[in-house]
């Protein structure tokens, strides 16, 4: 991508969400490379992210120049890199690939997935610009420090900052993302469903967008349960109930119960104890408490008749 091809300058300023580095490998007024550089770039990252998010151009100086082409410093690449057993290609992806990976190392592998990449051309000078998502929970440096992006600067937060910064609750934010998540969700279910028949089957969507679409009875039930890794699962059959007969009951290991004239089921009270426990197998009802559940359980599973 080639931008302002007679400019050094990047057209934007050090603020609370824009960050300069000249080099992922040399210190200010240092003149050897060192591991030290990207120990600084990545807490950076890190301070974006418990932050606002924001941008990260590396090759320009404080001034907003574009200053240090980064395939300039693709030589250095296997050198300090953070998994002594990989090779990194000297190249724009490698250069990518050795930042992504300081960054899993000391962030945690989740925050790589908060990174995006950019490679500007300023004249004869490439900058990489990182595009950082802000997170939705404290990312911590090397398991133990606590970085936020604050007007133009990376500070560290200690003692009660820590705890603070931890237990606030910005409830605006919440309620966006809530709103956000639950609008892709819905727009994701809309597309699975046109992409198969509504003829009473169970569909089941998992968080990583997967889904199962099965024929509706127990054994398909019981499948699901076991797929959402919970483990001990029994089948009781068909548990007699005065007055209305045989009706399916569908049990899984939890800590609370559902009982629908609970004085009938003393017999097999001491099997019951410490699992859930359906009634009216195939309605709503059991597909609704079913995502309840999985969802108190941190499953985040999505059960539906269709």
């Amino acid at each position: 991508m080639a931008t302002n091809p007679n400019s050094f300058y990047v057209g934007v300023q050090e603020s609370t969400t824009v960050e300069f580095k000249t080099s992922i490998f040399f210190q200010p007024g240092v003149n050897l490379p060192g591991e030290n550089q990207i120990h600084t770039i990545i807490r950076t990252i890190g301070s974006f992210m418990n932050a606002l998010g924001g941008d990260l151009y590396l090759g320009v100086n404080d001034s907003g120049v574009a200053s240090n082409s980064i395939t300039g410093e693709f030589q250095y690449l296997n050198s300090y890199p953070p998994y002594p057993k990989y090779t990194y290609p000297t190249n724009k992806d490698g250069y990518k690939r050795f930042i992504l990976d300081w960054a899993g190392k000391l962030l945690g592998n989740f925050a790589t997935v908060l990174l995006s990449f950019d490679f500007l051309d300023f004249g004869f000078i490439t900058v990489c610009k990182v595009k950082i998502t802000k997170s939705k929970v404290p990312v911590w440096f090397d398991g133990n420090g606590l970085f936020v992006r604050t007007d133009a600067s990376t500070r560290q937060l200690r003692g009660n900052d820590i705890t603070n910064f931890i237990v606030q609750v910005d409830k605006a934010d919440l309620a966006a993302a809530k709103v956000a998540d639950q609008t892709a969700f819905q727009a994701r279910l809309k597309k699975i469903k046109s992409q198969v028949p509504a003829q009473d089957h169970i569909l089941v969507v998992y968080p990583n967008g997967d889904y199962v679409y099965e024929k509706n009875n127990v054994e398909t039930m019981l499948e699901v349960i076991r797929r959402a890794g919970i483990q001990n699962v029994i089948n009781l059959g068909l548990v007699g109930r005065a007055g209305k007969g045989n009706t399916p009951y569908v049990p899984f290991i939890g800590n609370t119960q559902y009982f629908d004239n609970a004085q009938n089921l003393t017999k097999t009270q001491s099997v019951l104890n410490g699992y859930y426990v359906f009634k009216k197998y195939g309605t709503g009802d059991i597909m609704s408490k079913l995502t309840d559940i999985s969802n108190g359980l941190g499953l985040g599973l999505y059960i539906e008749r269709y």
